[in-house]
């Protein structure tokens, strides 16, 4: 059996899942992962560590007047990605940059932190800049 350190290969990936908040379980001797939702106050220290990949500024979670104006900005069509794609779907949590200007939508639990996936906060007229 593999081993790293010492202990074994399978232990160390059990405790690196749950540092990154995902939850192991046995299910016919293969090891499966879910992705657990991250709670509306995410771990803080996984919140320290996660930053923008094209600023490198550090995130934070968009509050719900942030997020009630850009959904709104996506029913009416109107928010694009950074890559030009429309965004249609609503978001349910996501994470902005410390200037306000970038957002980066969570999709079940888990930060898309793709420059070209994020969506620019000027593109809403009435986003809170605070």
């Amino acid at each position: 059996m593999p081993t790293s350190g010492g202990r074994p290969f399978g232990a160390f990936v059990v405790e690196a899942m749950a540092f990154l908040r995902l939850a192991p379980f046995a299910k016919g001797g293969i090891l499966a992962a879910l992705p657990m939702p991250l709670p509306r106050d995410m771990d803080r220290k996984l919140l320290d560590i996660l930053a923008c990949p094209a600023s490198r500024q550090p995130l934070g979670m968009l509050e719900a007047r942030g997020l009630q104006a850009l959904n709104a900005a996506i029913a009416a069509g109107g928010i694009a990605r950074v890559d030009g794609q429309p965004q249609a779907d609503a978001l349910r949590e996501a994470l902005i940059t410390r200037d306000r200007k970038l957002v980066y939508r969570i999709d079940d639990g888990i930060p898309v932190l793709l420059v070209e996936e994020g969506l620019a906060a000027g593109q809403v007229p009435d986003f809170p800049h605070a």
